[in-house]
């Protein structure tokens, strides 16, 4: 009886000791999947120290909530892109993988412009809504092979709005070049293109604001803010100018292919400026500019990978993938000027439509 009894205490203090542990594992286990289910947003991004010169001022918010966005309020993000690449760059949750997750590649971006489009030219391209029918949101994306890059970002929110529709028309190494008369293929297509616009009056055009260079002078392309402002005084149209990203002598990324993608000799050295009158021109002429290259190279340099994901496919084009990570810093902007882009660009299932691939054509 009295072993009996001393054995009692024993075995309740083992009984206690098993259950704090048990209530220990319990919480490490739902910290994990308290974190796990983290994801940051689109809305999260900016106020964790983003330069200010990044984004443009913002404009005033609309008087009710967009429609667009209201529709997407009680859905999850579901895009991988969310926590990689430039938001997880930007955010102190994300995660930066030792290298990127595949190759870069370049943008699909829809179907071929069929025979019979008056509007056609060699690279067209179109999406349209999910069943058919009129688009209730049409976004237009012309010029080079950079523009046709970004419009891979755009399609993180198109393709999340079976309604909406898509058209792309770009010619290689040809930014802006609106002519009365044109003189090639390039201007020809700036011709066909603006009278596309000023016919069918997209929601939304999206074109770069300048041209870059990896031995000179950016090119401001003379002529676009009297281009911008032909559009915004005869149309409904907003018109969205991306200033170009910085290009180099030599290709990045297969640099980072033979000396890794942290090396030091991979990082090439970028130093920021703003175009401040370039930006106060195409403003004044009714477009919404933005700045995205203090993203795309931070803190001084342009690096072959950040946040998991490839950022540069060669000396001068933004692969695909980073530009689905960049329309997180985009839609913050986007969504001021426009307040039926959503500000949380990766809302809601992903509905991908048939597309093509555009290179090497472009």
């Amino acid at each position: 009886m009295a072993r009996h009894a001393h054995e009692q205490p024993q075995r309740r203090h083992a009984l206690a000791s098993i259950e704090f542990r048990i209530a220990i594992v319990l919480a490490v286990v739902l910290a994990i999947v308290g974190g796990l289910s983290f994801r940051p947003t689109a809305a999260d991004l900016i106020p964790l120290g983003l330069a200010p010169e990044v984004m443009t001022s913002p404009q005033p918010e609309p008087a009710a909530p967009p429609k667009a966005d209201d529709s997407l309020k009680t859905k999850t993000e579901v895009s991988p892109w969310s926590m990689l690449g430039a938001n997880a760059a930007l955010s102190p949750n994300g995660s930066t993988p030792a290298s990127g997750i595949h190759e870069p590649g370049w943008a699909e971006v829809g179907q071929h412009c069929s025979a019979d489009d008056p509007y056609r030219t060699s690279v067209c391209f179109v999406l349209p809504p999910q069943n058919g029918g009129e688009p209730e949101r049409m976004i237009y994306t012309i010029g080079n092979s950079h523009t046709v890059q970004l419009t891979a970002g755009l399609l993180e929110v198109i393709e999340r709005h079976p309604t909406w529709g898509a058209r792309v028309q770009g010619v290689p190494a040809c930014p802006f070049a609106y002519r009365a008369n044109p003189s090639d293929a390039c201007e020809e297509m700036w011709k066909v293109g603006t009278q596309y616009i000023l016919d069918r009056q997209p929601d939304l055009v999206v074109v770069m604001a300048t041209r870059s260079s990896s031995d000179g002078p950016e090119n401001l392309l003379p002529g676009l803010a009297d281009w911008v402002r032909m559009i915004t005084s005869q149309t409904t149209t907003k018109v969205l100018l991306v200033r170009d990203n910085p290009r180099f002598s030599s290709d990045i990324h297969e640099c980072a292919k033979l000396h890794g993608p942290h090396d030091q000799s991979c990082a090439y050295p970028y130093h920021y400026e703003p175009l401040n009158d370039q930006r106060q021109l195409l403003e004044d002429a009714g477009g919404i500019y933005v700045d995205l290259n203090q993203v795309i190279c931070p803190d001084g340099a342009c690096r072959p990978v950040i946040g998991g994901v490839w950022t540069f496919l060669d000396e001068n084009h933004l692969g695909a993938d980073y530009w689905r990570t960049l329309i997180g810093p985009l839609s913050l902007r986007m969504h001021t000027a426009i307040p039926w882009w959503p500000k949380r660009p990766y809302l809601g299932e992903m509905l991908v439509r048939q597309k093509l691939p555009t290179a090497p054509v472009i």
